[in-house]
This record gives structure tokens, sequence and C-alpha cells, in this order.
């Protein structure tokens, strides 16, 4: 039966590994954490330690023996990724599986494990495709399960996004009541009440907490963000690992200024400083663009917490705590944060398919004006 752990992930892989270790560890887990968490790299570190033949007396794999090296690349022979996807074949009675998109999503995991499904649709397609894992994979995981371990040791399935699995799932429920000897199933997921409960009652449950701010930290800090500004996008990014690796890569993208010249043109119905944001805007590539439009959404959604919440509530600089106060010092209501939210998030969604970007600059500039000013 289902069993929900709230744990300390250092804490829960100590626990896995203990009980790995000793021959004990389910056959059939669930790991969920918040979109941007760490249930993915914790299924991997679980994948990487099973396998590995020289482990240390820490309980850690060695991370150099070819086990090791061939999770790291998702290349284990013995190690099966099953995920969303949608279906490219114009012949409607054949549809797509993962095997289809193995090469792209190993690309895609190996640069951000913290990457979620919808940057994944994001990434196979521009267009707006539904993803989803089929009954034809289901049945395909059935037959790789049945055969022998081409190392001769465990075998492992790993379904990234378990809540894609919709009654088709059921296929799989004798697999993971009683799975071939020495085969483990590892899920995915964000929101374990989006999966099908006959599912979820035969795995063993563990809910993984936001990551924190200090490993957040670290973790840019490797990637070369100095010290400050880790703290800063650490804190921004609220857990969401996936987050603040995008904040990363945005930093000589100066949004904060941006977004100020913007607001003080909507505000004032200055021409000549809109002129001067618009030109400044249509020179943006794309991924600065919604980048943009992502940083304006974070923005009025704290502007929530700051009007509401106390300030260890609050995701933002000390800069951005005053901009948020100057526009409730204007008036700024609730219903105005959600209007310019979903206006943003509407020009995101029309950039990603391509639209004309200068006419919805213009467009979307009247439309926030009159929903913050009029």
């Amino acid at each position: 039966m289902l069993s929900e752990k709230v744990t300390k992930q250092r804490d829960l892989e100590d626990q896995l590994f203990d009980l790995a270790t000793a021959g004990r560890l389910p056959h059939a887990m669930l790991f969920t954490s918040q979109e941007g968490g760490g249930a993915m790299p914790l299924a991997l570190k679980l994948a990487q330690y099973i396998f590995c033949k020289n482990k240390t007396a820490e309980q850690k794999a060695c991370g150099g023996c070819n086990s090791c090296n061939s999770v790291q690349r998702l290349t284990h022979p013995d190690l099966f990724l099953t995920f969303p996807v949608y279906n490219k074949s114009k012949d409607s009675t054949k549809k797509s599986t993962s095997n289809d998109f193995i090469t792209e999503f190993r690309e895609f995991i190996i640069a951000n494990p913290y990457a979620s499904a919808a940057h994944w649709m994001q990434h196979i397609t521009t267009e707006n495709k539904q993803g989803n894992i089929s009954a034809d994979e289901c049945r395909s995981i059935g037959s790789k399960l049945s055969l022998r371990p081409i190392l001769g040791g465990a075998k492992i399935l790993i379904i990234w996004y378990a809540e894609y699995l919709g009654k088709e799932g059921n296929i799989l429920l004798k697999l993971i009541e009683e799975p071939p000897k020495n085969t483990f199933i590892m899920m995915v997921a964000e929101q374990s009440e989006d999966v099908l409960g006959t599912i979820q009652s035969r795995a063993q449950h563990y809910k993984l907490p936001k990551i924190s701010s200090d490993k957040i930290k670290i973790e840019l800090e490797k990637k070369g963000v100095d010290a400050a500004q880790a703290y800063q996008l650490a804190k921004k990014s609220e857990g969401n690992m996936h987050k603040a690796l995008q904040l990363s890569e945005q930093t000589n993208t100066d949004y904060f200024n941006h977004l100020r010249n913007w607001l003080n043109s909507i505000y004032t119905n200055n021409g000549a400083l809109m002129h001067g944001w618009l030109d400044a805007s249509n020179a943006m590539s794309t991924e600065e663009t919604k980048g943009f439009f992502a940083y304006v959404i974070h923005i009025f959604e704290q502007a929530l917490r700051v009007q509401y919440l106390p300030e260890d509530f609050w995701s933002v600089t000390d800069a951005e705590a005053r901009l948020i106060k100057g526009l409730i010092n204007k008036g700024l209501k609730p219903i105005q944060c959600e209007k310019t939210t979903a206006l943003c998030a509407k020009a995101i969604y029309h950039i990603e398919r391509n639209v004309y970007k200068k006419v919805l600059l213009h467009a979307i500039s009247f439309e926030v004006q009159e929903a913050l000013v009029n």
C-alpha cells in the first residue's frame, strides 16, 4: 500500500541506499517533488548506486566504473526510460513511444535533470502538442522488463512524469505488483494525486521537500554564477532548481530595468519612452523575450505576497521590493496583478508559436496599460 514519507532529501538518500545495500529496496517506488525539484536526480542517483560495481564504504556510487559512466550518459543497457511523447507518425494506427525520442531525451535530461514535462514538450515540438504515455509504450515496457538483464545484475525502469499514465497505465499493474526478479520500477511525478490510484497503491511513496536555497546557491556557484547573484537567484527560484538555472542564463539581460522602463511608459503614457522600450524589446532574442515576460509574471505574483504576507514569504530583491511597493502606492490591486500575469502568459504562448513579435509587443503594451491604469 502507498506510504507517504516527507523527509529531507539527504536523509532519504541514506535510507534508500541502506535498503539497497541490505537487499530490501522496494521494487516499486514513487518519488514526488515540486516542479524543478529533486525527484528525477534522486531516481538517477539511486539507479547509479544500484548498478555501481565499486560502491564505497560510505555507501556512494564510485562514479568511475563503466556502469556509473553509462548511467550518467543514460545509456546503461539495463536502464529503461519511459516519458511522455507526442505521436509524430502520420499513420494514426502507429503510436510513437519513448524509443522514438530517446536520443533527444537523453540530451535533455543530461543538460538539466530538473526540467519539467512542459519544457520537454516545448523542446521536441514547436506545435501545441499534448504529451502522453500510450498503451503501446506500456506494452513495450512489459516486453523490455521480461528480458534477462544484459549485464547480469539488476534492471531498472524510470517512468518520468508518471502523471501522464492515463487509464492505459493499468496495463502495468501486474508488472508493478509482481516484477521480474531484481527489477526496480521508479516513478517520478510532481503531483501524486494525478497518478492513477491503482498504480499509487502498488508503490512506496517518497515525497521530497523543496530544494533548499543553500543547495541551489551552491549549484549556481558551480556553474560560475558569483555568490551575491547566486544568493538572489536561489531566493527567487523558491526551491525550483530548473527556474534557478534558467534565471542564471539570463543574468546578462537586465530585466529589472527593462520592466521599470516599460512600467514608466505605461503609467505616464509617454510615447517616446514606449517607443524606446519597443525597440529594445524587439532587439531581444526569442528566449530573452520569453524570459522577460516570465520575469514580469514573477514580479506581479510577488506583488500579491508583498501586499498580504510577511517579508519572510517574499522572493524578491530589495530593488524589486521597492518597485512593487511603488506600484502598490499607485493603487495596484490583486485583480490587476492577475490580469497582467495572464496577459504575459498569453504573450509567452504566442512567442513560442512564432507570432510576429513587433505586433505582439505593441498589443500587450496597450493591454497591460488598460489593465493597470484604466
